[in-house]
């Protein structure tokens, strides 16, 4: 059996993005704050090689009583490229999910009893390494996204580094 992760990071790690839109505005962070509490997001380490596996935990108590359809945890590739200068740039992106994990699916959950769940997912096999120059990048993330009944759903997420082996 693999052995147990240890989940606590240096606070300089632990950056992390949400970006939420419905409406054409942003939904504040605050908003989820104020039903979920803190969502904490967190994986073992911050740089992996190709076929490693991702040791996630998800954490939060909620501030009050809130029904969710799933919660789940995904490993997501971006890559983007540029072509050409100035105004005349053209910029591609693709985003691409390589691994899944459903940490709970349609459930109450109570206000002030936390939420804690852990998941694995494995960097593919033959994985492109993380990287950034001048006009293209490749980046890695964990995004988790939490379907909260009847809003929009939220999303965090946690950027990894993926090395040569």
């Amino acid at each position: 059996p693999p052995a147990p992760y240890d989940f606590r990071m240096a606070p300089a790690r632990r950056r992390s993005y949400t970006s939420q839109w419905y409406g054409g505005g942003a939904i504040k962070p605050i908003f989820f704050e104020h039903k979920l509490g803190a969502v904490k997001l967190l994986v073992d380490r911050t740089h992996y090689a190709p076929e490693e596996i991702v040791g996630i935990r998800v954490y939060f108590t909620p501030k009050q009583n809130i029904t969710i359809d799933y919660a789940d945890v995904k490993l997501v590739m971006t890559e983007t490229a540029a072509k050409g200068n100035g105004k005349k740039s053209i910029h591609h992106t693709h985003i691409q999910c390589h691994g899944e994990e459903i940490l709970t699916g349609e459930r109450v959950l109570a206000k002030g009893k936390p939420f804690d769940q852990s998941a694995q997912l494995r960097l593919p096999y033959k994985a492109m390494h993380s990287f950034t120059s001048d006009h293209n990048s490749l980046t890695w993330a964990i995004v988790l996204t939490i379907n909260i009944h009847n809003v929009p759903a939220f999303q965090h997420s946690v950027p990894i580094h993926l090395h040569n082996a």
